[in-house]
């Protein structure tokens, strides 16, 4: 996790004019996202220095599912057939189910700025991932490890407080 002065060092400061335009880009991504609470079609925006990271985490989701749609189908389907089957397991299990990503504001309970104002967080299905003292999350596991494989801290390992819907970048790629 990156201190608030590795942040601003590393990123630049939100709060300053132009930071969007400068430093936030819109992904192109294998899947769509809509926002938790009203089915909207959601863009998620990073911060260009950590664009490999999101693109790592969704391609080696992508790729997972689809493994997990071949060995449920057989290898003999259509790609139209496994990207129709993977898009319908995203939407099954909320994994296309988005809080947020880039958006200026402080942390919850704090003065200080959350990560998603620097464009390196995302929170996942936040209904059914909440942030409480205990581990609550339906996450499977194979979907945190593509988000730490790319360099992600997941909320949910976290001491005090679990934020199982939360994944921010640790390291780059």
């Amino acid at each position: 996790m990156f201190s608030q002065k590795d942040l601003k060092s590393k990123f630049g400061n939100p709060k300053i004019d132009n930071y969007e335009e400068n430093n936030i880009i819109i992904l192109s991504l294998p899947f769509e996202y809509i926002y938790s609470g009203n089915s909207k079609k959601i863009t998620i925006k990073c911060h260009k220095l950590v664009k490999e990271n999101f693109i790592k985490a969704h391609e080696l989701i992508w790729s997972t599912i689809r493994k997990l749609i071949k060995i449920k189908y057989g290898y003999n389907k259509t790609t139209d057939f496994y990207n129709d089957k993977t898009i319908e397991y995203l939407k099954t299990k909320k994994l296309n189910v988005c809080g947020g990503s880039f958006n200026i504001r402080a942390m919850r309970g704090s003065t200080s700025l959350s990560h998603h104002s620097y464009g390196i967080a995302i929170d996942i299905d936040p209904v059914r991932n909440p942030m409480s003292k205990k581990l609550i999350t339906t996450l499977p596991t194979w979907y945190i490890d593509c988000w730490k494989e790319a360099g992600f801290e997941w909320g949910g390992d976290w001491e005090n407080s679990k934020d199982s819907m939360h994944f921010e970048v640790a390291k780059f790629i």
